[in-house]
C-alpha cells in the first residue's frame, strides 16, 4: 500500500493502493459480509496464498486501519488513500453489521425494510410476513408499527423494481456505462483466469494420483475413490464458473455494439423476467436487490377499509435520476408515461398485485415467486 521514496519518506504504491480502495469501495456497498468480500478477492486471484478465514481477517485489520486516511502515527506520516467520506460510511457499515443478526438470511430484503418506529423487518416464518422485529416487545410497546406485508408479494414487487433498475443500467445506456460494461469484464476476465489456474493445478494433481493409484499402488481404493470425487468437484465447479463467466462478458459485450429501441429494453426486460425468475439462485437476487434498492417504506393505504391494502414505496440509487426524466416527460406532454418511474406501488397482499398508481389502473406485472406460505396452525376448536 506504501512504499519508502528515495529521500526516506512515505509514499502510495500505485497497485496496493488501488487494492485497498477496492476493498472499501466493495465493504461499503453493502453487497458483501467479511466473508463473502474475501471469497469475492480470491476469486478475482488477489491473497492466492491465504484462506477465506485469513483473508477476512487482513480485510478486518484493513478496514481499521488509520493509516489509510493520512493519520500520522507515532513518528510516521502516510498520504491519504481513503477520504474521510469513504471512511465514515465504511465506519458506518461495520457499526450496522456488527448490530445485524450473523444468521445467514435467504430472504432478500433484509434489512431493506425499515419501520417507523426505526427498527428493521425481519421475516415471520409463521406469518410469511415481513414485519417490525421488535413490534411485540415489551418495551418498545409505546410505539407506532408499520404494517406486516406478505414475503411473497414484496419480494416479488421488490425483484421487479430492481430489474427495472438492472436494464436500466444494461440497456438505456447511461453516459458511464460503456466503462462500467468494460469494468465489470475486466473483472470477469480475472475470475476466468483465477478458475482456469484453480482448473490446471486440480488437473494436475487428479493426473497424479491416477499415477500413484494405477502405477505405483500409493492409495487404497477407497482413499482413492474419495480423493477422485473431491477432485471430479472442484474441476467440474470451475469449468461451471468459466462458462458462466464467459456468458457473462459475451452478453456485456453485445449490449456495449447493441443499438437498442425503447421497445428492444421492453423485449429484453420481458425476457429477463421469465428468465431470472426461474433460474437465478437467490444469492444472486439478494445481490442485484441490495445493488439498486436503498430502502422500502410500507404504510397502510389510508382511505381503504381493508388491512390488505398497503402503500409501498421503493427508493433506488437512480432516484434523482428518474426525477429529472419525469420532468423531461411533462414538458413533453407524456404525463401518462411519468407512472413507470414513479417508486410508489399500491398493493394488494389478498390477490397478490400491484399497482403504480391510485386509480388501480396500471398494474405491475409481478415477477411472482412462491417462497413461503403460512404455517400458522388453526386453534380454533371444533365443535360438534
Amino acid at each position: 500500500m506504501y512504499k519508502v521514496s528515495e529521500d526516506g519518506y512515505w509514499q502510495i504504491d500505485e497497485e496496493g493502493s488501488k487494492l485497498v480502495r477496492l476493498v472499501f469501495d466493495m465493504y461499503i456497498s453493502g453487497e458483501y459480509s467479511l466473508t463473502e468480500l474475501g471469497k469475492e478477492l480470491k476469486s478475482r486471484g488477489y491473497f492466492k496464498n491465504l484462506s477465506v478465514t485469513n483473508v477476512k481477517a487482513e480485510m478486518y485489520g484493513l478496514l481499521k486501519n488509520p493509516i489509510y486516511r493520512g493519520i500520522r502515527t507515532s513518528n510516521n506520516i502516510y498520504p491519504q488513500i481513503i477520504d474521510d467520506d469513504t471512511w465514515e460510511k465504511c465506519r458506518k457499515k461495520r457499526e450496522e453489521n456488527r448490530t445485524r443478526s450473523k444468521a445467514k438470511t435467504p430472504h432478500l430484503l433484509t434489512p431493506l425494510i425499515r419501520c417507523s418506529c426505526g427498527a428493521s423487518y425481519s421475516v415471520n416464518l409463521m406469518d410469511a410476513t415481513y414485519s417490525c422485529r421488535v413490534k411485540h416487545n415489551a418495551v418498545e410497546k409505546g410505539l407506532l408499527h408499520s404494517p406486516d406485508i406478505n414475503v411473497n408479494v414484496i419480494e416479488s414487487l421488490a425483484w421487479y423494481v430492481a430489474l427495472q433498475e438492472l436494464h436500466e443500467d444494461m440497456i438505456c445506456k447511461r453516459n458511464d456505462a460503456k466503462e462500467t460494461y468494460e469494468e465489470e469484464i475486466r473483472i470477469y476476465n480475472q475470475k476466468i483466469a483465477y478458475s482456469r489456474g484453480i482448473l490446471e493445478s486440480t488437473m494436475q494433481r487428479r493426473s497424479d494420483l491416477d499415477e500413484n493409484y494405477f502405477v505405483h499402488g500409493r492409495f487404497t481404493k477407497e482413499k482413492y475413490e474419495e480423493l477422485t470425487k473431491k477432485q471430479n468437484g472442484i474441476i467440474k465447479a470451475e469449468q461451471d464458473n468459466i462458462r458462466k463467466y464467459e456468458a457473462a462478458i459475451q452478453n456485456m459485450e453485445k449490449q456495449i455494439q447493441a443499438d437498442i429501441t425503447f421497445d428492444d429494453m421492453l423485449d429484453s426486460l420481458n425476457q429477463s423476467y421469465d428468465t431470472l425468475k426461474n433460474g437465478t439462485d437467490m444469492e444472486t437476487m439478494r445481490r442485484i436487490t441490495h445493488r439498486y434498492i436503498t430502502d422500502i417504506n410500507i404504510e397502510p393505504w389510508k382511505g381503504k377499509a381493508t388491512s390488505f391494502w398497503k402503500k409501498v414505496t421503493i427508493r433506488t440509487i437512480h432516484d434523482m435520476g428518474k426525477k429529472k426524466k419525469i420532468e423531461q416527460l411533462k414538458e413533453q406532454g407524456l404525463d401518462n408515461m411519468t407512472f413507470t418511474l414513479v417508486g410508489t406501488f399500491y398493493v394488494n397482499t389478498l390477490h397478490k398485485k400491484a399497482y403504480w398508481d391510485k386509480d388501480m389502473i396500471n398494474c405491475v406485472p409481478m415477477v411472482y415467486i412462491e417462497r413461503l406460505t403460512r404455517k400458522r396452525k388453526d386453534t380454533r376448536i371444533n365443535k360438534k
